[in-house]
């Protein structure tokens, strides 16, 4: 497959260029926001997951309120997860053969639709389990065309060289607003309401919507040569089991997020001090071990395989100490913070 730079909106585009130097007052972890499609790109991210994040908390709050069940929440989770495992790879093959800028704007705007549906029917007072469980599951199936479009985007918005500081800045517009994106949906919950809750994270996914609208993006057009997407796919799975280090790091994130994320859901149907202990301890690592990787520079004489095979251990030990603990704060385990 060969790719092909063809203008975005009838004129000629310039992309960034490993020509352009970063000058004196950037540093070079920073240096990807000099680019104005870059800054456009990371502001609308960090809206869009705040908007994330304030939807998991509500939805858990909503589907719990409704039915007062652990295996209801479980069964939220469920339905976004299934197409959004399933549509991935699918996902990605289609954010490589259409405009991705335009794609990011649809998912966007369908997002912000669904959520002032939900929104007025929590208003109303007509809201079902069903009908979160249908929003969860196309929320799902959204997101497996949002992320990869968003991942395949950077090297169009920044030069190559900057491609490390623009993947290291995208993981702090994804890290912070999960902090704060779970906190300010508690307390609008608690001072406004759910329904208004949603109100609220749809106006961030327009204004998300609007900023990728206004980037100026080259768009990558690709001859596909009689290829089909579930060519490209079976490329994508063979690439993986190729290369043993992609197949590790894919591996450890799966099962992460399929084993070891469930508490966050499952946090809603019981409120404690140590879901709130668990929560921040496990945050603070993945920020440590996605932030570590960014600055793409291993050691000489280190291997990344090592490295990520002990992360993997520690990860693994972390959290069956966890599980056998009990509650921190039985056990006379208290912090000021919480």
């Amino acid at each position: 497959m060969r790719e092909q730079p063809a203008p975005h909106g009838g004129e000629a585009m310039q992309s960034p260029t490993s020509t352009e130097r970063v000058s004196g007052g950037w540093t070079s972890t920073f240096s990807a926001l000099r680019h104005p499609n870059y800054r456009l790109f990371w502001s609308a991210q960090g809206l869009s997951v705040v908007g994330q994040t304030m939807e998991f908390v509500a939805l858990g709050w909503l589907v719990y309120q409704l039915t007062g069940s652990a295996l209801s929440l479980g069964l939220t989770g469920l339905a976004q997860a299934l197409p959004r495992i399933s549509l991935v790879m699918l996902g990605g093959a289609v954010a490589d053969r259409v405009d991705r800028r335009k794609l990011l704007v649809a998912v966007q705007a369908v997002v912000a639709a669904l959520y002032f549906v939900l929104a007025t029917l929590v208003v109303l007072g007509i809201v079902q389990v069903w009908h979160v469980w249908g929003l969860a599951f196309v929320l799902g199936a959204l997101r497996a065309f949002d992320n990869p479009s968003r991942q395949a985007i950077i090297p169009l918005l920044v030069a190559r060289e900057e491609i490390p500081s623009a993947v290291a800045l995208g993981n702090l517009a994804w890290e912070v607003p999960r902090l704060v994106g779970p906190a300010t949906a508690g307390v609008l919950i608690s001072l406004i309401g759910l329904g208004s809750t949603f109100y609220v994270a749809a106006v961030g996914f327009i204004l998300s919507m609007l900023l990728y609208g206004v980037m100026r993006v080259q768009r990558v057009a690709i001859r596909a040569e009689g290829r089909n997407l579930l060519q490209d796919m079976g490329d994508g799975l063979d690439f993986v089991r190729r290369n043993e280090l992609f197949a590790a790091l894919i591996g450890l994130v799966f099962f992460n997020s399929i084993f070891g994320m469930s508490y966050q859901l499952l946090c809603q149907s019981s409120p404690s001090t140590s879901c709130a202990w668990g929560r921040k301890a496990s945050d603070s690592y993945r920020q440590w071990s996605r932030r570590a990787p960014s600055r793409a520079r291993w050691p000489r004489r280190v291997s990344p395989e090592p490295a990520i095979g002990a992360l993997r251990h520690c990860w693994a030990l972390g959290r069956l100490a966890c599980s056998s603990s009990g509650s921190p704060g039985r056990r006379g385990i208290r912090s000021r913070y919480y």
